[in-house]
């Protein structure tokens, strides 16, 4: 092969772009859209593209930001790019960010048997987001799929009702507690093995919530909290 084909260097050919559209950064595509006095579109955005301009916008001061993708395991990818960037990348001038998680909101799969046996873990991790959505008043970063952005969801009242917060030392009635889970659709077996269910051993309550470990409660008294 001749010595000039090896040091050969292809031309650098950049796509032509119709007069109306430009390439910008992350940065850029977040000052646009919260400036914007109307809806704004960007595309070409792929692989971890759209997760840098939400993470743009909760650094410019966005107090929540919404994030749809087409399925569940898009949801759950989402949420992993969003909380690996929160952390900020030292090489780069993505700053650190201080929020929560990221919430995700999905829908469980759709079955002929889900109106007789519905996915429990999945309705327990959706009314579980839903109770945080209701109650976060710091920045929140939100992962939707398509199907939960159009599925109807409960009433806030409803969800104001159903939610129990417990605190460190707290005294707590056993039986007014156990009465509040049953009521909230929590399940009462003889020993905790799945999502959305508690037994109470005597003074013991133990209790799976929709996305925390099985927390006890010792005595009369919250040990931990729970929910």
């Amino acid at each position: 092969m001749p010595p000039s084909d090896l040091n050969f260097e292809p031309p650098v050919v950049m796509p032509r772009l119709p007069e109306d559209r430009q390439i910008v950064t992350s940065v850029e595509a977040a000052r646009r859209a919260s400036t914007a006095k109307r809806a704004t579109a960007f595309v070409g955005a792929e692989g971890s593209g759209p997760a840098l301009v939400n993470h743009a916008l909760s650094a410019a001061g966005a107090r929540q930001t919404v994030y749809v993708v087409a399925s569940n395991e898009l949801g759950q990818q989402a949420a992993g790019d969003l909380a690996a960037l929160a952390g900020g990348l030292p090489l780069t001038r993505l700053p650190k960010l201080d929020l929560p998680p990221p919430l995700v909101l999905g829908v469980g799969e759709a079955t002929p048997y889900a109106e007789l046996h519905a996915d429990r873990r999945a309705a327990m991790l959706r009314t579980a987001t839903l109770c945080e959505l209701l109650a976060s008043h710091a920045q929140s970063q939100v992962v939707l799929s398509a199907g939960a952005l159009v599925r109807r969801v409960p009433p806030r009242r409803a969800l104001q009702d159903a939610t129990l917060e417990l605190t460190l030392e707290q005294a707590v009635d056993t039986v007014l507690l156990s009465q509040k889970l049953t009521s909230a659709g929590y399940l009462r077996v003889p020993v905790v093995e799945d999502p959305g269910s508690y037994a109470l051993r005597g003074g013991i309550v133990d209790i799976w919530p929709g996305q925390l470990g099985g927390s006890p409660i010792w005595g009369q008294q919250s040990d931990r909290p729970t929910m």
